[in-house]
């Protein structure tokens, strides 16, 4: 957290977000609406 403080990458901060939530979801017993956009999202920061 303490390297996103800093950071301007807005996209690499909404990535985050998104992948955050999607794991609240997943991890409670919801189905994602998009999930090619999670592995996308997940692909992205994995790739960083």
């Amino acid at each position: 957290m303490q390297k996103l403080k800093d950071t301007e990458d807005k996209e690499r901060i909404a990535d985050i977000f998104f992948v955050l939530l999607d794991q609240v979801l997943l991890v409670g017993g919801e189905e994602l609406k998009d999930p090619a956009d999670f592995v996308r999202r997940m692909n992205n920061l994995l790739s960083r």
